[in-house]
């Protein structure tokens, strides 16, 4: 009866470790670079009436609000 118990311990904290454990499936579902190999966002806005420079200041400030100002952005 002890052997039953341990086995089925084993088998619950065998199943329980592998269920964190992420499988990444490949770059198929999203837009990446095929030189780098990397995943890549390019989009470009066209906003009347608004700079460049005012967009990039925009979305700065937003980012920073969002996720603090620890966060680096070139």
């Amino acid at each position: 009866m002890k052997k039953l118990y341990l086995l089925m311990t084993l088998l619950l904290l065998a199943f329980s470790g592998t269920a964190q454990k992420y499988h990444f499936k490949g770059l198929h579902n999203f837009p990446y670079d095929s030189t780098t190999r990397k995943v890549r966002y390019v989009e470009v806005i066209n906003v009347p009436g608004i700079s460049r420079a005012d967009l990039y200041r925009r979305a700065r400030q937003w980012l920073t609000a969002r996720n603090g100002p620890r966060v680096w952005v070139p």
